[in-house]
């Protein structure tokens, strides 16, 4: 196993699944996300969920980054996407995200919005 990796709870991906705009997550969505190597290949087809399952995978390792030894910054996550078009609903995503995860657990997640396409979880 690579040292980069992370091992996930099962309540964290059940989290993932609860987040998710279906009735859950998919299988393969949950494998996708229980694979924590650095650089992850897939074979993509239009609307299969992958950039969902991601975007809530890394909305929660932000919001539930603590300081340790091992990860003594918080997480910086960046996603390439081919168009302007795209890159905006994936912020979108992220809002939905934050947004389901405060009515399942009656929180209060704070954003800083830095640019168009920059979000900052406030402490």
């Amino acid at each position: 196993m690579d040292k980069e990796q992370r091992k996930l709870s099962k309540s964290y991906l059940d989290l993932v699944s609860k987040l998710h705009p279906a009735k859950g997550a998919f299988n393969y969505q949950i494998a996708w996300v229980e694979d924590t190597s650095r650089f992850k290949l897939a074979p993509k087809a239009r609307q299969i969920g992958i950039t969902y399952a991601t975007a809530v995978d890394d909305f929660l390792h932000c919001l539930l980054w603590k300081e340790t030894e091992s990860e003594p910054l918080p997480p910086v996550v960046v996603t390439c996407s081919p168009s302007q078009r795209q890159s905006n609903r994936l912020m979108d995503y992220v809002m939905r995200i934050r947004d389901k995860f405060e009515n399942l657990h009656d929180a209060n997640v704070k954003f800083r919005k830095e640019k168009e396409d920059r979000l900052t979880f406030e402490n």
